[in-house]
């Protein structure tokens, strides 16, 4: 039986003196030839094979205000509008390491530290004739210049990264603080930076972009609002 197997499956190899031998020389070349054109089709077939397409992006939209406290609502108008991107899965997840949004949100704490550690210590020694509404109003400018340091913190490190200058998606405020950018599916931290009224001011926010979906935001409640020192 082993043999008949063998037979069947395998063409029989002859000698130079068999008789036919040249029509099985024939055949196992014709077999050769056909598997060699089989594998070269599969090969070909395998690379024209078309890459899956590209996920679709999301819109972010939204206002960028604040309320005074006369109830006034004053549009940051032409704020500028930066998305930081922080982690792949459009929901609440961590920052991941080595991402814009974390670059960013360690700097904001860096430097919120130094800012802190700065005024307590200037506040403990002796001053120049200053009064305090002043003395308060020029350590708000230093505590706001800790959102705009951070964003330069993390478009240098961006310029370092040559494979992550996506990972920053930027745009302008409208005269009614009206925004609108698009960006891959994600999570991302949403920073905008202006003046609505007397106001000058930074946002920010996290934000969810999904693929093929609208996420709309309303920026209503400054992370640092400072008056002008003017007023």
């Amino acid at each position: 039986m082993h043999r008949f197997i063998l037979s069947f499956a395998l063409p029989q190899v002859r000698t130079a003196n068999s008789p036919g031998c040249g029509c099985s020389f024939a055949k196992v070349a014709t077999v050769a030839v056909l598997l060699s054109a089989t594998l070269l089709a599969q090969q070909k077939s395998i690379r024209s094979k078309p890459a899956p397409p590209p996920t679709p992006s999301g819109i972010v939209s939204g206002r960028v205000f604040l309320i005074t406290g006369g109830g006034d609502l004053k549009p940051a108008r032409l704020a500028k509008v930066i998305l930081l991107f922080s982690a792949r899965t459009p929901d609440d997840t961590p920052a991941e390491p080595n991402t814009a949004g974390r670059t960013f949100a360690e700097a904001v704490l860096r430097n919120m530290q130094s800012q802190m550690k700065a005024e307590s210590a200037e506040r403990s020694r002796t001053r120049a004739v200053e009064d305090e509404e002043r003395f308060e109003k020029r350590m708000c400018r230093t505590g706001l210049q800790v959102y705009s340091q951070a964003e330069v913190a993390t478009i240098d490190w961006l310029e370092t990264e040559t494979d992550k200058g996506h990972q920053l998606v930027s745009a302008d405020a409208d005269e009614e603080g009206n925004f609108k950018m698009t960006a891959p599916p994600g999570s991302y931290i949403l920073l905008a930076q202006g003046r609505a009224g007397f106001n000058d001011a930074a946002w920010w926010a996290n934000v969810a972009v999904r693929s093929g979906e609208v996420t709309t935001v309303k920026m209503a409640t400054p992370v640092k609002s400072c008056l002008d020192s003017a007023r």
